[in-house]
Order: structure tokens, then C-alpha cells, then sequence
């Protein structure tokens, strides 16, 4: 695509605004003189980076450095990428080591662009994004014009792993008081089986913004594979990494009661659990909605913390309760509040530093809202994957970010001053400058050609 810049400066600029005119003549607003303009930039870029890949790859099989460590094994290799700009179809050469031990398309080394890799980072990023929030199969389409399958779009999230957001401050806050909250979400799997991803979060308290009332600097972890103990252990890490343990006088652990929740306790120094007013509420339903007048009298006992009077209006209301079903719901929530009694007391004995559980909000908002609110069948690794990408994005964690922070430094083939020269006196040669006089293609350490390939 020899002069595509000249091509667009003289013709393709005169016939996009012929173009938008008409479109504005039509009728048609703003988006779709939008949408016009992109796709005429779009084909311009994919055409300026087909341009520097050639250049690339021209300037390497010149170079001197690589006869002495490369040779040609084969030419002009087709290579098909989805990108941002759309669908880029470039050739390559084929390089073989000396010692006849490494086989690679050295400009894809230096371009980052992997041997398998069909789709660019920044879309396989955005396709992971996207996901996130919809079904795959509407991820490929709204990700993306070109066409992505479902399948790909789950291989995308799929690929993500050991995704979290770190978070290292210059200083670790001097906190006396946090609070941890925990809850589950639960799926159906593939197999017919379920499954309970678990989500905790950490914060420092509640802040008044405005009419809303919000979690005070959250960070959010979820899981399904593992054990609860890797979990917690993630969760301590992340409170050392941050606070000075020293310094906290109390951890208050709420949730639901689940045994897994609890053992929370045996890795936060300092924990408390608390029992959920949530679930608390959930079991005084249960047991008195046939008889609503023992609903007041079960509330006194739990504030009061009273077992013992708690026990005898269980009593009575068995004995008032005719139906057996009925008999085994005030059953199951007298051993519910009886075995989570000591998150009860806390309730009553730290009421005033005890801000409140929104764990089940929460998990409905981070897991639920993608995992659980309509039918689908998950694979317990791709749940785990989805858990930890939700919890990633409530953090306000950038995929792009991830995978780049990822990548290996270290390449086979890196770009020398020399290639950088000749790539761009071989573009210079193919773009008419004095028609385009765009700065990006003129030689010199500081134009913005230079940049661009020296950040590559």
C-alpha cells in the first residue's frame, strides 16, 4: 500500500466530506458522521501499519547484526491480527538461529506479537472488559467489529491468570479499626452440579457522599478454586501490604455464619465476627411468618443478647406452631442464632463502632449480577476466571494494564539505532512528504516515528 497517506491526503479526504455532507443532507446526526470518519481513519491506520511492519521487516533482513545470529528459513509468511483499527493481513520472513535452535518472525518479536496470536492485546483486553459485563456471545459483537466468536471471548477471560490488582501505597496507613466482609454467590455448572464462588472485601469504614453512603478505600478479592484458607490468605496479605498491623486494635469479620467465613478469623490478627443483621433478619422471617406477634419479642432477645430468653420464646412458638414443616423452620433458625451467638454479642457489645454488613449486596452487584441472575452453565475454571475479573473490575483494575505488566522483558531479537534509521528512510521513500508533511515520517531522534518504534 505504497503512498496510502498520499492517496488519503488528495482523494480520500475530498470524498469522506462528500461523504458527510451527505450524510448530514439525509438527516442522519452526529453518530453517524462519526462512525464515517472512523472508518476512513481506521482503514488509513491499518494502512500506515502495514506500512512500518514492512519497513520492519525490510530493515531487519538488511541488518548486519542478524546475519550474524539469523538466518533466512523462509519468506513472506502470511500473519492475520485482529486489532483496534480492524483486521491487518501483513507478510513476514521467517528466521532461523544459527545454531539451529530458535525459530521466530523476528518483527513479531520486536512488535510483542506472539507465534499463535490472532487477536492484539488491547482487543483481547477489551473482549475480557466486555465480558465481564455481558454474555460472551454479545461480547465478540460489541468489543469488536470484526467478527469474535463467543468461544473467544471465553478464551480471553480464560487466559487471565492470577489476575488481581495490586495495591502497594508509598506509605502503609496507621488504621485502628477495619472491617471485613464476606458472602457467596451460588452457580449452576455444566455438570449439573453447583458451585459457590466466594467474595470478600476489605474497607475502613463508611463515608457520607452526598445522599449516598459508601465503603470507605474498598479492595475486593474473589475465588471459587482453592481451598477458603488460600483465600484468607490473600486477604491478610493484602492488609499487611497496606496497614500496619501493629497499629490495628480490631478487625471486625461479618457475614453470614458459613464455616468458611469464620475461618477468616484464624488468619486477620485482632477479628471479631459479627453476625449480619441481614441473615439475622432472614431467620426471625423464617421462624415467625405464620405468627408475626413472636417477631418483636425474638428482635428484644437477639439486641439484648439474651440466649436464654431467646430460648423460651423459641419454646413457646414451637409449641404454638400445629404445622411440623413450620416446626422445622423455628428449629433450623433457633440452631442458626444459637450456633453464630457469639457474632450476636458483638452486635450488642460494639454496636457503636460496628458500621453495618452489605456483603449481600455486594455479592449481588460484583457476582450475581453475571454469575447467577440468569440460567447458565459454567465451567468451574471459568467461573474462577469471571470471579476474579469481577472483583478485578469492582477495584477499578485496567486488563490492559494486567497483560502488559505481565509480558516477558526479555526478547530474542530487540531493535537497534540502525534498523530504526533504516526503517525510516524506507518509509520516507514510499510517502510523498510534501504533500502530507506529517511529522511522524521525517528521520531524527526526535520525531514521532521514532518514538513510536523505540517504544516498541
Amino acid at each position: 500500500m505504497n503512498d496510502i497517506i498520499q492517496h488519503f491526503a488528495e482523494i480520500g479526504i475530498k470524498k469522506l466530506q462528500e461523504r458527510v455532507l451527505a450524510i448530514v443532507k439525509n438527516g442522519e446526526g452526529l453518530s453517524e458522521v462519526i462512525a464515517e470518519i472512523k472508518k476512513e481513519t481506521d482503514a488509513l491506520g491499518r494502512g500506515i501499519c502495514l506500512e512500518i511492519i514492512k519497513s520492519l521487516d525490510k530493515s531487519i533482513k538488511k541488518d548486519s547484526g542478524r546475519k550474524k545470529d539469523w538466518h533466512v528459513e523462509r519468506r513472506e509468511d502470511e500473519k492475520t491480527i485482529i486489532t483496534k483499527l480492524g483486521t491487518i493481513a501483513y507478510k513476514r520472513t521467517y528466521y532461523c538461529s544459527k545454531d539451529k535452535k530458535r525459530y521466530c518472525h523476528l518483527v513479531d518479536e520486536i512488535l510483542g506479537i506472539k507465534a499463535h496470536e490472532r487477536i492484539d492485546e488491547e482487543v483481547h483486553a477489551e473482549l475480557a472488559e466486555v465480558g465481564a459485563e455481558v454474555s460472551y456471545r454479545k461480547s465478540g459483537k460489541l468489543a469488536c467489529e470484526a467478527e469474535i466468536s463467543g468461544q473467544t471471548v471465553m478464551k480471553s477471560v480464560r487466559s487471565l491468570e492470577n489476575l488481581k490488582l495490586e495495591k502497594f501505597p508509598i506509605g502503609k496507613k496507621e488504621i485502628e479499626t477495619l472491617y471485613v466482609e464476606a458472602d457467596e454467590d451460588h452457580i449452576a455448572l455444566q455438570s449439573g452440579k453447583s458451585a459457590m464462588p466466594r467474595l470478600v472485601y476489605v474497607h475502613e469504614g463508611i463515608e457520607q457522599q452526598g445522599k449516598r453512603r459508601n465503603l470507605k478505600s474498598p479492595y475486593y478479592l474473589a475465588s471459587l478454586r482453592g481451598t477458603p484458607g488460600e483465600l484468607w490468605q490473600e486477604v491478610y496479605e493484602y492488609i499487611e501490604d497496606n496497614y500496619v498491623i501493629d497499629k490495628i486494635q480490631q478487625i471486625y469479620l461479618s457475614g453470614d455464619g458459613a464455616a468458611w467465613i469464620k475461618q477468616g478469623l484464624n488468619y486477620l490478627p485482632k477479628a471479631r465476627f459479627v453476625l449480619d443483621k441481614y441473615h439475622m433478619a432472614k431467620y426471625v422471617t423464617k421462624a415467625t411468618a405464620h405468627m408475626r406477634e413472636y417477631a418483636s419479642k425474638i428482635w428484644y432477645c437477639l439486641k439484648e443478647a439474651d440466649l436464654d430468653e431467646l430460648g423460651l420464646v423459641f419454646n413457646d412458638l414451637h409449641i404454638a406452631t400445629e404445622s411440623e414443616s413450620k416446626r422445622n423452620e423455628i428449629k433450623d433458625s433457633w440452631e442458626y442464632f444459637k450456633n453464630n451467638w457469639d457474632g450476636i454479642k458483638v452486635q450488642e457489645e460494639e454496636y457503636e463502632r460496628i458500621v453495618g454488613c452489605s456483603a449481600e449486596g455486594h455479592n449481588s452487584h460484583i457476582l450475581a449480577a453475571r454469575m447467577s441472575s440468569r440460567p447458565m452453565g459454567w465451567s468451574k475454571d471459568g467461573a474462577d476466571k469471571m470471579a476474579r475479573l469481577r472483583a478485578f473490575k469492582a477495584n477499578n483494575g485496567k486488563v490492559i494494564g494486567f497483560i502488559r505488566a505481565q509480558k516477558k522483558e526479555e526478547k530474542l531479537y530487540t531493535i537497534t539505532k540502525k534498523i530504526m534509521k533504516e526503517t525510516s528512510q524506507g518509509l520516507k521513500l514510499r510517502v510523498n512528504e510534501k504533500v502530507c508533511n506529517l511529522e511522524i515520517f521525517k528521520i531524527g531522534k526526535l520525531t514521532g516515528l521514532y518514538k513510536a518504534l523505540k517504544a516498541i
